[in-house]
């Protein structure tokens, strides 16, 4: 780490070059969710209270809204990874 970190080197440059190189060829699909579910709850919550009868469920949801940070990684093999990075910020 010491070396990639180093920017008096070129050999920096390299070094993160050919981590970029390996990352493309095993990563597929990268998410970012820096407010966590909360913006998709909150749009499937708006459409629920278009709907009879859901208002047990909204407030679930409500209670239950996740807005920890965090990014997914998909890989070309179909295996996933979520991420979320500490520390994790108060709710």
């Amino acid at each position: 780490m010491d070396r990639i970190k180093d920017t008096s080197s070129g050999d920096s440059y390299r070094l993160r070059s050919m981590i970029a190189a390996r990352l493309r060829s095993i990563v597929d699909t990268i998410f970012v969710a820096p407010a966590g579910d909360a913006p998709r709850t909150e749009k499937t919550i708006a459409l629920l209270r278009e709907q009879p009868d859901t208002n047990i469920i909204i407030k679930e949801m409500e209670k239950t809204a996740d807005t920890r940070r965090y990014f997914a990684a998909v890989l070309v093999d179909g295996r996933k990874r979520i991420i979320y990075p500490w520390p994790f910020p108060k709710k």
